[in-house]
């Protein structure tokens, strides 16, 4: 006894099982792109991806993906990503630190070249993020009397 399925027979249940678990972030872009049962999809890693296309990321960009859940725009120059409220990973370096209040699922947080003038702007608001499990800030610098402070 055989079984013949083919791929458009598939539930998009267990396509986006596929996409989530065996193909990489621009795979799955494509395959969206190119098959119409695939435009359901929901592309939500875009940490896994080329840096050259971390450095193009902008607004209008991500607005597209309002289901990402893992996110680096360490390269990129997107300041603003508080409309993404299904993160569960979040890269940002100094320039693209926003407000983490709108982050509430937010399971990880990872910042990178954090600098600020005064001591008492290190303090990082964590409380709206009861999901928090990990927070790494690496490089922190701290102008204190016109010295830096490495941490």
């Amino acid at each position: 006894m055989t079984v013949d399925c083919k791929f458009n027979d598939l539930p998009t249940c267990i396509i986006q099982y596929i996409a989530d678990n065996y193909l990489k972030t621009l795979d799955t872009i494509a395959l969206s792109q190119i098959n119409k049962k695939c435009h359901k999809i929901k592309i939500k890693d875009f940490v896994h991806i080329n840096e050259k296309f971390k450095e193009k990321l902008t607004p209008n960009i991500l607005m597209n993906y309002c289901h990402l859940e893992r996110l680096d725009i360490r390269l990129s120059k997107v300041i603003d990503v508080t409309y993404l409220t299904k993160l569960k990973i979040l890269y940002v370096n100094q320039y693209n630190y926003t407000n983490l209040q709108h982050f509430a699922e937010l399971e990880e947080l990872y910042i990178d070249n954090y600098s600020c003038k005064y001591l008492r702007e290190t303090q990082l608001d964590v409380n709206p993020m009861a999901q928090l499990k990990v927070l790494s800030v690496i490089n922190v610098i701290i102008y204190f009397h016109r010295k830096f402070i490495y941490l």
